[in-house]
């Protein structure tokens, strides 16, 4: 396909790592292929006919924007992800779509005992923690996240958008759409 480009990470191939479905598709393409993907499934599960925006965040290579990762540990003790749609854990020397602070820290790079998986956050404020067996092991039990100058006490193990422009953007488009007015009482819901 003209819209097949190198993967930049070299675990994103078949029989490596699960975690990058897309990195073998231009960004442009990753962008037309996820808005035909939300058309379609409103077109077949709501019978709606829609034709949405993609919105983009950046970085927009595709790199260096994740800030929450859940690792698995190999037979080696070595943090990792597991393949597609397997329980064999890939062993990686970094991963090219986390931000910094995750591949600066040694996760990689140090011998875990267990079999427990390992959860890796990074808050807006560059605070680190992880956390195995639902106890933090490494930084703060809770993470400081500042969003449109909100301020949010966030346990390293609860939900979090893992995209670090994510939470502004999901705000910015809600206030842009939902005439939301001073006093009025919102509540997020799933």
């Amino acid at each position: 396909s003209k819209n097949r480009v190198k993967s930049p990470c070299q675990h994103s191939k078949p029989g490596g790592c699960g975690g990058c479905d897309f990195q073998h598709i231009s960004i442009q393409e990753q962008k037309n292929l996820k808005q035909f993907i939300i058309k379609d499934q409103f077109r077949r599960i709501a019978q709606i006919d829609i034709n949405p925006d993609i919105v983009s965040a950046e970085p927009y290579s595709g790199l260096n924007w994740r800030t929450r990762l859940d690792l698995s540990i190999s037979k080696n003790g070595k943090s990792g992800l597991y393949s597609y749609k397997s329980k064999n854990v890939i062993e990686i020397e970094e991963c090219l779509i986390a931000v910094n602070k995750i591949n600066e820290s040694k996760i990689f790079k140090q011998e875990w005992s267990g079999e427990d998986r390992l959860s890796i956050s990074v808050s807006s404020e560059n605070e680190l923690a992880i956390n195995q067996s639902e106890k933090t092991i490494l930084g703060p039990d809770e993470l400081i996240e500042i969003v449109d100058g909100n301020i949010y006490n966030i346990s390293p193990e609860s939900f979090w958008q893992s995209h670090k422009n994510a939470p502004s953007l999901l705000v910015q488009q809600v206030i842009k759409y939902a005439n939301i007015k001073l006093g009025d009482i919102v509540c997020d819901l799933y």
